[in-house]
């Protein structure tokens, strides 16, 4: 494009499997829709940039497709992050195996927005000025990975997805939650880095999911688990945490090898039963270092430093085994 066809829309209608749209440096004020369309690539050959005029709605707008690459596209939708109901950059509905890579997206609603598909990747790719960079609606299988996200309201938003993976990206910037989940099962978030949320990572799910070896700063609370879903938070850091570092509500939850630091509240709270708290580090807590509300917890081998008090009062029936406290004087 625009050698041989006059818009990408051209372009992406004229393409048959295995074929690849390149789409030549320029900007393109349009958007395009891809319906049923398999095994095809869309790449840019320069800099690429979409920007229609549009308030509302995907820039691509891709329903019932399979195994696509959609390769260094730029998305601009204005200067500023838009409001509910703004544009979309890429919208996939009912697609599988669809690969977004090294992407650009500013002033969306939605960056990429994956309902009910499967198998979905997006990875090496910026949004910035975005309510979501990625969300994965009630989808299976994706991947979200070595992202970067900035000045977004969420980062990733997971709704209702299944065995799914968010790895390694960088969320930064006035957040409402860096890695949002909320139902669905077996989502694993792995080192990611979260910077100035108010929730660095959240989980709300019946289901169960994995936190692993993130790094939060600057959150209002670090970590948070609720919902009946029997939960891991493993080897996660959180530093300067202005409420709760890691604040668990979901019973039977794991909570082994994390450190938490110069919390403005309790450095860990545990305010549901059948937790297995293990193994943890906390260090200057304005409050108290390790604060257990119910009972049925086991509580062993952690570490609180210039904290208040490890605290199992008005709790009963807890495991309260080999920890080691050193407070403030």
């Amino acid at each position: 494009m625009p050698q041989d066809e006059p818009t990408i829309q051209a372009g992406v209608d004229a393409a048959d499997l295995g074929d690849v749209v390149l789409v030549s440096s320029g900007t393109y004020d349009e958007t395009v829709r891809l319906i049923d369309v398999h095994g095809v690539t869309i790449r840019a050959k320069g800099k690429v940039t979409l920007a229609p005029d549009i308030t509302g709605g995907p820039v691509l707008d891709v329903v019932r497709c399979t195994d696509l690459w959609i390769d260094g596209l730029r998305f601009v939708l204005g200067d500023e992050t838009p409001g509910i109901g703004g544009p979309i950059g890429i919208y996939l509905e009912q697609c599988t195996g669809v690969l977004v890579q090294d992407c650009d997206m500013v002033a969306v609603t939605r960056g990429v927005d994956a309902a009910i598909s499967q198998g979905v990747a997006v990875v090496r790719s910026s949004f910035r000025k975005a309510r979501a960079a990625v969300v994965l609606d009630a989808s299976e299988r994706c991947v979200v990975a070595e992202n970067t996200m900035r000045d977004v309201s969420r980062g990733v938003y997971c709704i209702g997805a299944t065995a799914c993976s968010v790895t390694e990206n960088d969320i930064a910037g006035d957040l409402f939650a860096g890695v949002d989940i909320s139902g669905g099962a077996g989502v694993l978030a792995l080192d990611n880095k979260v910077r100035d949320a108010g929730f660095g990572l959240r989980v709300v799910s019946d289901g169960a999911h994995q936190l692993l070896r993130n790094d939060v700063k600057d959150a209002s609370v670090g970590l948070e688990l609720r919902g009946a879903g029997e939960h891991m938070a493993v080897g996660n850091r959180v530093n300067r945490a202005s409420g709760v570092g890691l604040r668990v509500a979901s019973p039977d939850a794991v909570v082994q090898g994390n450190s938490v630091k110069k919390s403005g509240e309790d450095g860990m709270r545990i305010d549901t039963v059948g937790v297995l708290v293990v193994a943890n580090a906390v260090s200057r807590s304005a409050a108290t270092g390790v604060q257990v509300t119910s009972g049925d917890n086991a509580v062993a081998f952690n570490s609180v430093n210039k904290s208040g008090e490890v605290d199992l009062s008005g709790s009963a029936d807890n495991v309260f085994l080999a920890n080691k406290a050193k407070t403030v004087d």
